[in-house]
């Protein structure tokens, strides 16, 4: 796999130290608890799918799309 160079962003930092749910916990990032609106398990399913491997965002997208 390639790496790839992330964007800035004035978050960054501090998002890179949480665990991915408090993550999608967070208000300020995404306007809602993810969680609470009952999406942070499906999101986390997905990122998971995501960075699977070689090949992972294709197929994902093939899925959900």
């Amino acid at each position: 796999m390639n790496p790839i160079t992330l964007s800035p962003d004035p978050l960054l930092e501090e998002l890179m130290k949480l665990p991915k749910e408090q993550v999608l916990k967070r208000t300020d990032v995404f306007g809602v608890d993810l969680f609470a609106d009952s999406l942070g398990r499906k999101a986390l399913m997905m990122y998971e799918e995501l960075s699977a491997g070689k090949g992972a965002v294709r197929k994902t997208l093939i899925k959900y799309i």
